[in-house]
Formats: structure tokens, sequence, C-alpha cells
């Protein structure tokens, strides 16, 4: 007689239980991908690097600036997430405007990607080194070298 009265409350119940043990299972893997979103947040990650990587290249172009007082510097920096690299794009204005420099450097390994000058009064000095490789000075060229520097890969 028990069974019988056990035997219908699973049979008569049984929809229930699956339906039960269905939503568990989707609520569990919801929660996981909740989770997983907030502790993963590439986005997240990304505001903290670029943050973090301002703040190194601000530091960076204070040094350069505290060892050269006859140019007028400008920057911008910049973190890739693809290369895991924050680099600094700094221009360079001499105070007579006789010369310019254009630099793009990885600022964790101070190591210069590009370095370009050029002068007004002395063209012949006008260069750039391309990591390593030597070439004449052309804005063009410099903005089409660092193009794939500058790239967020998210």
């Amino acid at each position: 007689m028990r069974e019988n009265k056990l035997e219908t409350f699973f049979q008569s119940g049984k929809p229930k239980i699956i339906a039960t043990i269905f939503v568990i299972i989707i609520i569990l893997i919801i929660g996981y991908n909740i989770y997983i979103f907030i502790t993963k947040n590439p986005k997240a990650d990304y505001a903290k690097l670029q943050k973090d990587c301002s703040t190194q290249a601000t530091k960076f172009l204070n040094n350069l600036q505290s060892n050269i007082s006859n140019i007028h510097y400008t920057y911008t920096s910049h973190y890739n997430f693809g290369l895991k690299k924050c680099y600094i794009l700094i221009h360079g204005v001499g105070v007579a405007n006789t010369g310019t420099s254009d630099r793009l450097v990885d600022v964790y390994n101070n190591k210069d990607i590009a370095d370009c000058e050029f002068y007004t009064t002395a063209p012949d000095l006008n260069s750039c080194n391309y990591t390593g490789t030597k070439g004449t000075y052309n804005i063009g060229n410099f903005n089409n070298f660092i193009q794939s520097y500058l790239e967020t890969d998210q």
C-alpha cells in the first residue's frame, strides 16, 4: 500500500520534478555565465590597463621633459590590449621652432618603436628610425608605420 502511494506520487509529480531540475540547471548556467562575465570582463581589464598605461606614460614624459628643456612635448598614451603593451606617442617642437620630433615608445620596455627628427635649418639631418631601420623623415610614413601599434584589439 505504501509503495502504491509513493509510486502514484512520483508518477503524478514526475513532470514537476523534471521541470524543477531543468530550472535549477538553467539558473546554474546563467549564474556561472554572469560570474565569468563579472570576473573576466575584458572591458573592465582594458580600462584599468589603459589607466595604468596613462600613469606610466606621464612618468615617462616627465622624465624626458626634465632632461630636455629646449623642446616642448605633447603626448598621448595608448594601451594595446592585443599586444599587451603600453605606448606613448610623443610630439616635440623646438623652442625656436627650428625642429620637430615624433616618437612612439614602448613605455614598459623603454624601447623606441619609431623616432623621427625634422630640422628646418639642417634638412640633411632629417631622419626616422623604425625599430632599427633608418629612413628619411615623412610624417605620412611615420603615421602609417605606427598605426598598427595604436590599434585596440579586445
